[in-house]
């Protein structure tokens, strides 16, 4: 649970980073996403770079065509759940437009639906840790008494 948390942020990350490479840089779209997976890490690095590879090769496909099949090859390498990979497939057509602007505005609310998964999934880790120490606790505790 915690590696999936952990892993959000970074895709939280990465959404910051292709964002300001197109508003700012105007960096194309392969660019951007060359240039995201230098600043994160695994799975995620890899993953972007063999999309940005696939958009610069220039495939007969569909930006968002290449997109999905790559979630579909990152799954298993992450400790994303479905929901989470739901997501990301609306962050794909996020970034399918030709303008900028409503490229940022839909990337923007998409990085808010991934912050907010993040915050429930905070406070659950901390319920769920909390749970898991008593029942540690306890647990040790019939031990010793049921070895006596």
């Amino acid at each position: 649970m915690k590696k999936r948390v952990d892993e959000l942020r970074q895709l939280e990350r990465i959404i910051n980073y292709i964002e300001g490479e197109l508003r700012y840089k105007n960096a194309l779209l392969g660019e951007a996403l060359m240039s995201a997976s230098y600043r994160c890490g695994q799975p995620f690095d890899s993953w972007l770079r063999k999309l940005s590879v696939q958009l610069e090769e220039g495939t007969d496909l569909s930006f968002y065509s290449l997109w999905e099949s790559s979630l579909i090859e990152l799954e298993p390498y992450s400790a994303l759940k479905k929901e989470d990979i739901r997501e990301l497939f609306a962050v794909g057509q996020a970034l399918g437009y030709l303008d900028i602007k409503s490229q940022s505005t839909s990337l923007s609310l998409e990085k808010e639906n991934i912050h907010s998964s993040i915050t429930k999934l905070d406070k659950s880790l901390y319920n769920n840790m909390k749970v898991s120490i008593i029942l540690g606790t306890l647990g040790g505790i019939f031990l010793v008494i049921l070895l006596l």
